[in-house]
C-alpha cells in the first residue's frame, strides 16, 4: 500500500484533473468484479482519503460522473457513493458547492434513463442537500418545490413527486405554506385515485404536509377535505386487508392530533364514526383496532372542548358502538397470580395493575371520556343494556369488563346514583 504522501498526490491528481476517466477507473474497483484484493484495498484507501479531506471536490466529481454515466451498474455506484458522502460530510460541504450540487443532483433525478431503482438513493441525496439549503435564512430551492407541485398532479410523475416530498427535511413549513393550496388540491385528487398505491402515497404525503405546516396558522376549515379523504382510504383498506398500512396510517393520525388538533375539529363526528368502524372489525390486527380508538383518545386530549361538544350531539347508535368497542378493550386482560399476593414492597397499585394491557387502560380512558360528555339520559340505557349483556355471558374477563364499565360510568355519570 502506498504511503500517505503517495496517496495524497494521487488524490490531488484525481480531483484536479478535468478528465473523469481516472476517477471512473478507480471507482470500478469498489464494485464487483473487484479484481485483485490489493487493487480493491488501494481504491478504498484513496476514496476514503478523498471523502475525508476533500468532500467538496469529490461531491462535484461524483455528480459529474452521475450526469455522464449511461451504464446501470456505474450509475448505481455513483449515486450510492454520493449519498454516502453527503450523509457523512454534509456539514463540511460549503454553501457554494451546495449551490452547484442542487441542479446537478436534481437533473440526475429527473433523467428518465436512470433506472427507477436509483430514484430513492437520489431522492435521499436531494433531501440532505435541501436540509442544508433550507436551514439558512435566505435558502431557497424553488425548482425543487415547483417540481413537487407540478409533478404530483401528473399521472406519469406523481410517484416520483411523492417520493421527493416524503424525503423533504422537516424544516420547510415557511416554504411550503405558499404552496399549500396547490398541494392540497393535488393531494386531494390523488386520495381519490383509482390506483390504491397512489392513494396510500397521497395519505402519507398529506400527513407530512400537516406536520410541516404545524405552527404556520393554516386555515383547515376552508381546506378541510383532506381528512375525510384520508379516513375514506382507511375504511376502503379494510376490504383490501391491508392491516399494515391501516395501523401505520392510524398512528399518523395520533401524531397529528398532538401536533395540530385544528386539522380534526371540523370533522370530529366522521372521525369518531370511522374509528369505531375500524375497531369493530374482528379480522383486523389487534394493533390496528387499538390504534383506531387511540386516535379518538389523542384527539380528545388535544381538543377536549370540541370533542366533548361533538359527543353531546351523538346519536344513540354510534354511542352504543363506541361504548361496546371500549368495553371490548377491557376484555384484553390476563390472569396473573400477582393479584393474590400481598407484597408490601410492591404496593397495592402493583397488585391492582397486574397483567392489565394498554388496551385495557385505553378502554377505561375512553369510557371515562364518553360518560363525561354524553348526556345521562342517552348513555344510561345504552350502557346498562351492554353491562347486563356482558354480565350474562360466560368467561370472567367479559363479566369483569361489565363490572368495571358500571364502576366507570357510576363515577362519571351522576344519573346512575
Amino acid at each position: 500500500m502506498e504511503s500517505d504522501e503517495t496517496v495524497k498526490t494521487l488524490v490531488k491528481e484525481l480531483l484536479l484533473s478535468p478528465v473523469l476517466s481516472s476517477l471512473e477507473f478507480l471507482l470500478s474497483y469498489l464494485t464487483p468484479p473487484r479484481g485483485e484484493d490489493r487493487d480493491r484495498v488501494q481504491a478504498e484507501v484513496i476514496f476514503a482519503y478523498c471523502r475525508q479531506h476533500y468532500p467538496n471536490a469529490l461531491s462535484l466529481k461524483l455528480s459529474d460522473l452521475l450526469e455522464s454515466s449511461t451504464e446501470f451498474n456505474s450509475t448505481s455506484l455513483y449515486a450510492t457513493l454520493l449519498h454516502g458522502l453527503l450523509s457523512r460530510q454534509s456539514t463540511n460541504i460549503s454553501p457554494m458547492i451546495l449551490t452547484e450540487l442542487k441542479p446537478r443532483i436534481f437533473t440526475c433525478f429527473q433523467q428518465q434513463r436512470i433506472n427507477p431503482t436509483n430514484f430513492r438513493t437520489l431522492s435521499k441525496s436531494i433531501s440532505i442537500v435541501a436540509s442544508r439549503v433550507f436551514e439558512t435564512e435566505h435558502g431557497d430551492w424553488q425548482e425543487l418545490l415547483d417540481y413537487v407541485v407540478s409533478s404530483v398532479d401528473s399521472d406519469d410523475l406523481n410517484e416520483l413527486a411523492f417520493m421527493v416530498f416524503s424525503d423533504l427535511p422537516m424544516n420547510m413549513g415557511r416554504f411550503l405554506k405558499p404552496k399549500f393550496d396547490s398541494l392540497y388540491l393535488a393531494f386531494l385528487k390523488c386520495l381519490s385515485s383509482p390506483n390504491m398505491k397512489i392513494r396510500i402515497l397521497a395519505y402519507s404525503a398529506s400527513s407530512l404536509l400537516v406536520q410541516q405546516l404545524a405552527g404556520f396558522d393554516v386555515d383547515y376549515d376552508n381546506k378541510g377535505d383532506l381528512l375525510p379523504a384520508m379516513l375514506k382510504l382507511l375504511i376502503d383498506l379494510i376490504d383490501d386487508t391491508n392491516d399494515l398500512f391501516i395501523e401505520e396510517g392510524l398512528k399518523d393520525l395520533v401524531r397529528l392530533a398532538a401536533i395540530d388538533p385544528s386539522f380534526f375539529t371540523k370533522h370530529l363526528k366522521q372521525l369518531c364514526e370511522s374509528m369505531v368502524q375500524i375497531a369493530e372489525v374482528n379480522d383486523l390486527w389487534e394493533g390496528s383496532r387499538y390504534a383506531a380508538l387511540e386516535v379518538i383518545k389523542a384527539v380528545n386530549d388535544s381538543a377536549t372542548k370540541e370533542m366533548s361538544a361533538m359527543m353531546q350531539n351523538l346519536h344513540g347508535e354510534i354511542v352504543n358502538r363506541l361504548i361496546s368497542s371500549s368495553m371490548d378493550m377491557l376484555v384484553r386482560i390476563e390472569h396473573d397470580p400477582a393479584w393474590y399476593i400481598m407484597d408490601a414492597n410492591k404496593g397495592e397499585n402493583a397488585r391492582k395493575n397486574a397483567r392489565k394491557t394498554r388496551s385495557y387502560d385505553l378502554g377505561i380512558c375512553l369510557l371515562g371520556v364518553i360518560s363525561s360528555a354524553v348526556p345521562g339520559d342517552l348513555i344510561l340505557p345504552i350502557s346498562l343494556e351492554l353491562i347486563q349483556e356482558y354480565l350474562s355471558l360466560k368467561g370472567w374477563r367479559i363479566r369483569h369488563a361489565g363490572i368495571v364499565t358500571l364502576a366507570v360510568i357510576a363515577e362519571r355519570c351522576s344519573e346512575v346514583h
